[in-house]
């Protein structure tokens, strides 16, 4: 449940989905949110296939957190997995990708940003809009 003082970008994310092709990712606000134990301001499930915001975040704030929640997605489907070493396999313990290149990482990432692009064009003009 949103509460009265959330910001306008909140109200108008919340409830939206990002689509990242292979899946949707609903968005989804909450009063208190926390990854790890720790209060956060945005988290993505990929199991679930939910990016979380927190309720209470101003514009800024919010945008820049969807934006990093997006991005975290991206990078999973450009090849780039996150830090779960369950996932990344034994040669990378610590959860870290494997070197690479700035070619090929803005190759990978600029495509997935192309491909958010065209499948999200209403989540991206509310992103992309400054605060009234």
């Amino acid at each position: 449940m949103m509460p009265k003082k959330a910001c306008n970008f909140i109200k108008r994310v919340d409830g939206l989905a990002f689509n990242a092709g292979f899946r949707k990712f609903n968005i989804e606000v909450k009063e208190n949110l926390l990854d790890g134990g720790s209060e956060c301001w945005g988290a993505t499930d990929f199991d679930l296939g939910t990016i979380y915001l927190r309720a209470n975040a101003d514009h800024d704030t919010a945008r820049e957190t969807l934006i990093h929640e997006i991005t975290h997605v991206i990078l999973a489907v450009s090849g780039f997995g996150g830090y779960d070493t369950d996932e990344m396999g034994g040669e990378f313990t610590d959860g870290y990708i494997a070197p690479t290149n700035n070619e090929h990482l803005t190759l990978c990432i600029s495509r997935g940003f192309m491909c958010a692009f065209n499948l999200n064009k209403e989540l991206f003009e509310i992103l992309l809009e400054q605060e009234e």
